[in-house]
């Protein structure tokens, strides 16, 4: 997940009680609890020793890069936009470009709507999914915002054992998904493709003869 930090979101983020509010939390874990983050920032890392002063500002960016992760640095957001196919933006305050960027399915922050809009979309996107209701349709599938890529870690979801049964669930819930994003949806799968294998390298799959009709309306 690609997000872009503006320093003085961070600065006044940190000035709060992070620690005793959910919001904050959910923001806080961000950075320190989520694995594969690609974080940008707007502030020169050229030297170790500019690194070490960015850890010494932020306890948060501390955090992030004591786990071996690293920051890179970005001079013009706006412009980097294409480039670096952003998911999470957090800037000081509202910028001229955030409808650009949303509809590019990018969730964009400010210190003045993150505790609303996050908070809404905790509410509004925290539901139940049922297939034995007896009126079930994946249209009930509702998504935060368009969505570009999706990665699937799962060391068994193509092995076509019995009961797995992808073509009642993961396929139609890919369908919907696909259908309601602004452009066809790019997947990954991490997997195991056979039971016993021990390779856990990612497989970037060349889809078995009974699977490639199914997902072929995927970018994989």
């Amino acid at each position: 997940m690609n997000v872009y930090l503006d320093m003085d979101f961070l600065f006044e983020f940190e000035k709060l009680n992070v620690d005793t509010n959910k919001i904050y939390q959910i923001v806080k874990n961000i950075f320190t609890e989520y694995p594969q983050i690609n974080l940008y920032i707007n502030e020169k890392i050229e030297t170790p020793l500019q690194l070490e002063e960015i850890k010494n500002k932020s306890e948060i960016l501390n955090l992030y890069l004591s786990k071996g992760n690293r920051v890179s640095q970005i001079e013009d957001i706006e412009k980097s936009l294409d480039k670096y196919n952003f998911d999470i933006l957090f800037e000081s305050e509202n910028m001229v470009w955030f409808d650009k960027a949303e509809k590019m399915g990018v969730l964009c922050f400010t210190l003045c709507n993150f505790k609303d809009s996050i908070c809404e979309i905790v509410n509004s996107y925290h539901y139940k999914i049922d297939l034995s209701e007896t009126n079930f349709t994946w249209e009930l599938v509702k998504l935060v915002s368009p969505i570009k890529k999706i990665e699937i870690i799962d060391n068994y979801i193509l092995a076509d054992s019995n009961g797995q049964n992808i073509k009642d669930n993961l396929v139609p819930l890919l369908k919907i998904i696909n259908k309601k994003s602004i452009k066809n949806l790019k997947v990954d799968f991490f997997t195991i493709l056979q039971r016993g294998d021990q390779n856990k390298e990612q497989a970037t799959i060349l889809l078995d003869k009974k699977f490639y009709e199914e997902f072929m309306f995927l970018k994989i």
